[in-house]
């Protein structure tokens, strides 16, 4: 299911995927290596602007992080800022809205396929490929 923008006080440039794949986050900018850790969850929505992640552990709002997706066995990495974080954790842990930031070309290319994928496999669409006539 795709959740479309739209014209109300919240907006969004970009549509969501509702998405369930496993993600890993990593703080940036921090000089304790311990703060480096890879913190790892699950997302719950993704677009071409950002995601909806829930984590083990909380990251401060506006930190910068090194998100890993891992969706149908290929791995997607990218840089984030930290746009909402959630003090108190839920039974699915701390929830974070991140959006994207300076993705390369490849990675925004990689980015719309994986979306799309889940998109068409959501639907429950089939892919009918014909044989051409002679």
């Amino acid at each position: 299911m795709i959740i479309r923008p739209d014209q109300g006080p919240h907006a969004r440039r970009e549509p969501r995927e509702h998405l369930t794949v496993p993600v890993g986050c990593r703080l940036l900018d921090v000089a304790d290596s311990r703060s480096r850790k890879m913190v790892f969850g699950e997302t719950k929505n993704l677009s071409n602007g950002g995601a909806r992640v829930s984590l083990s552990e909380p990251f401060p709002l506006m930190s910068r992080v090194e998100v890993s997706l891992w969706i149908g066995g290929l791995k997607f990495q990218g840089r984030a800022e930290v746009v909402n974080a959630e003090a108190h954790p839920t039974h699915e842990g701390y929830r974070h809205s991140l959006r994207w930031m300076g993705l390369t070309p490849d990675e925004q290319g990689a980015l719309s396929r994986a979306i799309l994928d889940a998109a068409f496999v959501r639907s429950g669409a089939t892919i009918r490929r014909e044989m051409p006539q002679a």
